[in-house]
C-alpha cells in the first residue's frame, strides 16, 4: 500500500471516495441531534408526558415539565444525543401520533 505522500505526488486525492463516505457517515452519527416535539390539540398532557418518559427514560416530573413547555411554546426539545438514539426516541414518540422531528443543528 502507498503512503499518503506518494498518492499525493501522483495526483490521487488525499482520501478515497470510500473513506470520505465512511468519514461522513461517522460524523453524522456522532454529531449532536435533537428531538423536537410540537404541540397539538388532541393529545393530553399525561399522554405526552408518558410517551416522553417511555422514549427518553426521564422522570414523570420531567416529562410533565416538557409537556408544559410544548404546550406553552408550541414545541420543545425533549432529547439530545447521537442520530441512532434520536431515531429510537422519535419512533417511540410517534406512537401517539404527535408531530416530532429530528434536527441536527
Amino acid at each position: 500500500m502507498f503512503d499518503q505522500r506518494t498518492l499525493e505526488i501522483f495526483g490521487f486525492p488525499q482520501t478515497l471516495p470510500e473513506q470520505e463516505k465512511e468519514s461522513k457517515a461517522k460524523e453524522q452519527q456522532s454529531r449532536p441531534w435533537k428531538v423536537v416535539v410540537f404541540n397539538n390539540s388532541y393529545n393530553t398532557f399525561e399522554e405526552v408526558a408518558d410517551v416522553i418518559v417511555k422514549a427518553t427514560g426521564c422522570s414523570y416530573a420531567q416529562g410533565m415539565a416538557l409537556a408544559w413547555k410544548i404546550h406553552t411554546r408550541g414545541k420543545a426539545v425533549v432529547y439530545e444525543g447521537d442520530k441512532l438514539s434520536c431515531e429510537r426516541v422519535v419512533s417511540v414518540i410517534r406512537t401517539i401520533k404527535i408531530q416530532v422531528e429530528m434536527d441536527d443543528s
